[in-house]
């Protein structure tokens, strides 16, 4: 009967610790530069390899003059964020069409009200990746804007 169980067992630990690597909320280098977050609000969509994922990170303390992946906001950077903004809230639209109950689309809060010239941002494209469309966009991206009133990152992905 012992001989049985310790094969169960190591199963039962195996699907344990794989459960932990799908269902955890994704932290990266650049959310952990910012430091501690105080509360994490993640949704997403998609499976294996094509996805769209959209995440708030709210912090308490946190100084952004000396991170290495945000800077402030320029006018340049401005136009860039637009465009893979656009192209974010073009897959939202998607997926609320395709998937109507699905947890990304009806959370997503984003407001372009929010940016300002006191704000950070950070663009991570794979160059691996192909480009589409009218401004070139990377088909693999990560989009971080912090809002600096709010103390809020908010985090754009899309893998398609």
């Amino acid at each position: 009967m012992r001989r049985n169980a310790v094969p169960f067992l190591c199963l039962l630990l195996l699907l344990i610790f794989l459960s932990g690597c799908f269902f955890a909320v994704p932290e990266d280098e650049v959310i952990l530069s910012i430091g501690e977050v105080e509360e994490r609000r993640f949704y997403s969509s998609g499976g294996f390899q094509d996805f769209t994922d959209y995440g708030k990170y709210s912090f308490v303390e946190c100084s952004l003059a000396d991170n290495p992946y945000l800077k402030p906001l320029s006018e340049e950077d401005c136009t860039v964020f637009g465009y893979y903004l656009d192209d974010f809230e073009g897959w939202v639209d998607m997926i609320a069409e395709s998937e109507p109950k699905n947890e990304l689309p009806l959370n997503y809060d984003f407001s372009r009200s929010q940016v300002d010239s006191s704000d950070y941002f950070y663009l991570y494209t794979d160059p691996d990746y192909h480009s589409y469309g009218e401004y070139n966009i990377s088909g693999y991206y990560r989009l971080y804007f912090f809002d600096t009133q709010s103390q809020i990152l908010f985090y754009f992905r899309n893998n398609i």
